[in-house]
C-alpha cells in the first residue's frame, strides 16, 4: 500500500490496464454518476469494450488519433476510455466550439475517426473523418484490455494517450502529444498524495479540452473513487449528487464564482455553462490550478466546514497536467507559491543565457521528466524550439518567470511573452489577432487582458481598413465568434483610428485604452478611437 492507503499504480501500465485491474478488483464499486444514473466498475468495463471493440473495427490501432466530439455525461467518459482500450490516442473536441474550430483540429490532427452522437454529427460532417456514433450499433466484439497493445511495459507507456489542442501564437492551434508515461506518472504522484477517502467522489466539472479533466477522469478510475459528472464546477450545488464530492479540482475564478453563488457566461469557464450556489459541505479537498491563486480566495476556502486541505497546483499541457504543488496553509500569508515539483519532476530556474539563477533571483522555469509531452503534432519547428536539451536532459521551455525562496519553493512572477491566462485557459493573444485581421474590414488587430470588478477578460483593439466601411463592436465579436473557441472571444472590442506604436514601430499594448466588457452583446463604453480623443482620454 501507499502512504496513502492506495493500492501502488504499475508504472509500466497504460491508462486502459490502470482502470481494468481497478475493475477487477472493484466490479461492484460505483465508477460514474451522472446525474440519477449510476455505473458500477463492471458496467462501465462493459460499456467501454462494445465501443471499443467497435473502433477497432473501424481502424483503430495504437497511435490512430480518434477525435472525440459528445456531451458531458457518462458516454464521455466511456468513449474516452473506449479510444484507449482499442489502442489509440484521444483528441478531445467540445461540441460548444464553432464548427470551423472542429473541422481545423481534426483535419491537424488527421484524425480518421471521430467518436460522436447523432446529435452533434452535424458538427463533423465536413471534418473529413469517420464518424462512429457512441449511441449506434454495430456488430464489432467486445474489446479486451490487452488486445490492442501489451498490457504493460515500454512499448505501452511511450504510446500516445491523447493530443490536446491549445491556444497558437501564429492563430494555428497546436496540439500537445502526451504519452502514457506522462499520465502514469502523474498518477502515481497523486495516489501518493490523495486518499481514497479524499477520491471517494471526484467531480468532473472541467471540459476535456481542458488537460486537468486528465486528473479527474483517470485518478479516481484508477483507484477506487467516483467521479460525479458535471456540465460544469458552477453546476456543483445542482446535482443530485452534490453531497458525494468530496474533491473539487478547478480553477480560482471559477472557485470565487462558486463560493460567491454566482454565475459566469458559459464560454468563460472551462466546463462551460452557467451555475452557482455554494461549496457543499461534504467537499474536503480543492485543488486549483490554472491561473494565480489570490490569498483572499484561499482564505474563503479554508472558511468552508468541510474542507480539510487546500491544493496550489501550476503546470503546463505540455508537462502533462501538473508540474509543481504546494499545500496552502490555514491562515498563512502572503500570496501561495507554486511549490515544489512532482516526483518524477525536475525544475530548472535559468536566465537568457540557459544558466542557472542564483535563488533568490527571478529567471525563466524549464521542467524536466518523466511528464514532458513527446512535443506538438506535426509541428517539428515548434517541438524543436520549445523542447531543448540542457546539459543531457530534454526540458520543455515554459515561458514563465519564478523565483526559488530560500525553503526551495518556487514563486510564480509572469510570463516572458504574450500568452496569457485567463479563467485558467491558455491564450496566445496572436491567434485572436490573427482571427480579426482575416476581417477585410481590418487592417491591424491586438489582443490584451484588462480587469475590471470581476476579474480579468479579453478585450481587443482594431484599426480600420482604408476604404472600408468601420465594423461594429458586435460584428467583429462575432467574426471572433465564428473559429474561436468561446472562452477567447474578447469580451470588449474598440475600433481606433490607428493603434499606438512604440518607437520601433511595434504595436504598443500599454497605451491601449481601457474598454469595459461586453454584456448582451452591447458595449458599455466606446474607446477613444482618433488620436485627439486618445489624449484627452488620457488626460
Amino acid at each position: 500500500m501507499s502512504s496513502t492507503g492506495l493500492t501502488p499504480l504499475d508504472p509500466a501500465a497504460p491508462l486502459a490496464e490502470l482502470v481494468a485491474a481497478q475493475v477487477r478488483r472493484t466490479p461492484d464499486a460505483t465508477a460514474v454518476i451522472d446525474g440519477t444514473r449510476r455505473l458500477t466498475y463492471r458496467e462501465l468495463d462493459s460499456a467501454t469494450a462494445a465501443v471499443a471493440g467497435r473502433l477497432a473495427a473501424a481502424g483503430v490501432r495504437a497511435e490512430t488519433l480518434v477525435g472525440v466530439c459528445l456531451p458531458r455525461t457518462a458516454d464521455l467518459v466511456v468513449g474516452l476510455l473506449a479510444v484507449l482500450r482499442a489502442g489509440g490516442a484521444y483528441v478531445p473536441l467540445d461540441p460548444a466550439y464553432p464548427r470551423d474550430r472542429l473541422e481545423l483540429v481534426v483535419g491537424d490532427a488527421q484524425a480518421p475517426v471521430v467518436l460522436t452522437d447523432s446529435a452533434h454529427e452535424h458538427l463533423l460532417n465536413g471534418a473529413g473523418a469517420t464518424l462512429l456514433h457512441i449511441d449506434g450499433d454495430g456488430p464489432a466484439a467486445p474489446l479486451d484490455p490487452a488486445a490492442a497493445r501489451p498490457t504493460t511495459g515500454d512499448a505501452a507507456t511511450d504510446a500516445l494517450a491523447y493530443v490536446l489542442y491549445t491556444s497558437g501564437s501564429t492563430g494555428r492551434p497546436k496540439g500537445v502529444s502526451v504519452t502514457q508515461r506522462g499520465v502514469n506518472a502523474m498518477l502515481r504522484w497523486a495516489a501518493d498524495t490523495y486518499t481514497a477517502a479524499d477520491l471517494a467522489g471526484v467531480l468532473f466539472g472541467t471540459s476535456v479540452c481542458f488537460d486537468i479533466s486528465v486528473y479527474e477522469l483517470f485518478l479516481p478510475l484508477s483507484v477506487g473513487g467516483t467521479i460525479v459528472v458535471a456540465e460544469n464546477v458552477l453546476a456543483l450545488p445542482e446535482l443530485p449528487a452534490r453531497d458525494e464530492v468530496t474533491l473539487v479540482n478547478t480553477v480560482p475564478s471559477a472557485m470565487a464564482a462558486l463560493l460567491r453563488g454566482d454565475s459566469l457566461p458559459g464560454d468563460e469557464l472551462p466546463g462551460g455553462g452557467n451555475g452557482g450556489g455554494g461549496l457543499p459541505d461534504g467537499v474536503r479537498v480543492v485543488n486549483l490550478a490554472g491561473e494565480a491563486l489570490p490569498r483572499h480566495l484561499a482564505d474563503k476556502v479554508h472558511a468552508r466546514p468541510g474542507v480539510e486541505r487546500l491544493y496550489n497546483l501550476y503546470g503546463p499541457t505540455e508537462d502533462t497536467v501538473y508540474s509543481t504543488w504546494s499545500l496552502v496553509a490555514r491562515g498563512g500569508t502572503g500570496e501561495p507559491v507554486i511549490g515544489r515539483p512532482l516526483a518524477g519532476t525536475l525544475d530548472h530556474v535559468l536566465d537568457e543565457q540557459r544558466i542557472p539563477v542564483p535563488d533568490g533571483g527571478i529567471g525563466e522555469l524549464y521542467l524536466s521528466g518523466e511528464g514532458l509531452a513527446r512535443g506538438y503534432h506535426g509541428r517539428p519547428d515548434l517541438t524543436e524550439e520549445r523542447f531543448v536539451h540542457i546539459d543531457g536532459l530534454r526540458c520543455y521551455r515554459t515561458g514563465d518567470l519564478v523565483r526559488r525562496l530560500p525553503d526551495g519553493d518556487l514563486e510564480y512572477h509572469g510570463r516572458v511573452d504574450h500568452q496569457v491566462k485567463v479563467r485558467g485557459f491558455r491564450v496566445e493573444l496572436g491567434e485572436i489577432e490573427a482571427v480579426l485581421a482575416t476581417h477585410p474590414a481590418v487592417e491591424a488587430a491586438a489582443a490584451v487582458v484588462q480587469r475590471d470588478e470581476a476579474g480579468d477578460y479579453l478585450a481587443a483593439f482594431v484599426q480600420p481598413t482604408p476604404g472600408t466601411a468601420e465594423p461594429t463592436p458586435a460584428e467583429l465579436r462575432a467574426h471572433c465568434a465564428a473559429a474561436l473557441p468561446g472562452y477567447m472571444v474578447p469580451l470588449a472590442v474598440a475600433v481606433l483610428a490607428e493603434l499606438p506604436l512604440t518607437p520601433n514601430g511595434k504595436t504598443d499594448r500599454k497605451a491601449l485604452p481601457p474598454v469595459a466588457r461586453s454584456r448582451g452583446g452591447q458595449e458599455l463604453f466606446v474607446a477613444p478611437r482618433t488620436p485627439a480623443e486618445i489624449r484627452i482620454a488620457e488626460l
